[in-house]
This record gives structure tokens, C-alpha cells and sequence, in this order.
């Protein structure tokens, strides 16, 4: 947890400026740079890189600046193409998503009800707020040993309309 932690802060500062790029690529054609093109001293991304890898629970990091891989490591057995899950790390990325709707003006506020945004949150899950998805205390039905089986549907959208309130 301590390397995660430090991974995490030091990423932040390290790409804490000109975050905002024009270019980002709309399919899978990434452009890669040099570290240093993009500003950014490749030593301290290849530590970064190598701190990633240090618990050996790692498979991929790929490090991008300004929209372009200044960049990237795998685990054997990985490689680009390789697939896998985000478990917990999906939370940070749904953060960061309503934080940018909120700041574009798409939602108001995260005491919005969810139901604002949501039509089929119409039940007795009306008055979950954003907020409370974030804070993960939503009240929503979750028997911690169906997890799996959550994750193995076909459809995550029609799963997650079913899900009722505790």
C-alpha cells in the first residue's frame, strides 16, 4: 500500500501541469513520444515505471503525457493487447468523469439525485444522490460473495438496473 501510495502522489506531480491536451486519440492509434518532447524527464518516469512494478502484482502500466505513451511496461505473460480488470481503480476514473461533468456544466451538483440522469432509478433508489455511488453508501443491494457474478453478465447495464436498495 505504501508504494501505491507514493506511486500515486508522485504521478500526480509529476503530470500535475498542462494537463489539458487538444490532442487525444479517438481509436487505437496512440502516438508515442519521448518523455522529454512532452517535458517530462524520462528518468523519473522510468522510476516511476519501476516502483509500479515493484510488488509484483503489476501487469501493465503505460504512462501517458498530452495524449501520447512517453511510456509503457508489461508483465510476462502481457502485453498490449493482454486484457484484465480494474477492480477498485474504476472508482478513481467514475471521480474524476463526474468531476469533469460537474465542471462542464453536465451535472449540477453531487447531491443531484441519480434519478436526475437516470430514468429507471425511478423506485425506491430515486433518492440516491451522486455522492452517496461516490461515497459507496448508496444503500444498493451488494451480498458481498456476488461479485463474480456480477462481473461474468453479459450485460452490466441490465444487471445493474435490477440491483434494488438493502
Amino acid at each position: 500500500m505504501k508504494n501505491f501510495s507514493v506511486l500515486l502522489i508522485s504521478s500526480s506531480f509529476l503530470f500535475a501541469l498542462n494537463a489539458y491536451t487538444s490532442y487525444f486519440p479517438q481509436d487505437d492509434n496512440w502516438e508515442f513520444s519521448s518523455p522529454e518532447d512532452q517535458g517530462v524527464n524520462s528518468v523519473k518516469v522510468n522510476k516511476l515505471i519501476d516502483l509500479s512494478f515493484s510488488d509484483n502484482a503489476t501487469s501493465a502500466v503505460v504512462v501517458i503525457k498530452n495524449g501520447k505513451i512517453i511510456g509503457e511496461r508489461y508483465a510476462d505473460g502481457y502485453n498490449s493487447n493482454s486484457h484484465g480488470t480494474s477492480w477498485s481503480m474504476a472508482k478513481s476514473y467514475y471521480a474524476a468523469l463526474i468531476g469533469i461533468s460537474i465542471d462542464r456544466g453536465e451535472i449540477k451538483s453531487l447531491d443531484d439525485n441519480v434519478s436526475n440522469y437516470l430514468d429507471y432509478y425511478n423506485d425506491a433508489r430515486s433518492k440516491i444522490t451522486i455522492r452517496d455511488l461516490l461515497d459507496m453508501s448508496s444503500g444498493l443491494e451488494f451480498p458481498s460473495h456476488e461479485h463474480e457474478k456480477m462481473f461474468f453478465q453479459s450485460d452490466h447495464l441490465e444487471y445493474a438496473k435490477k440491483v434494488g436498495v438493502e
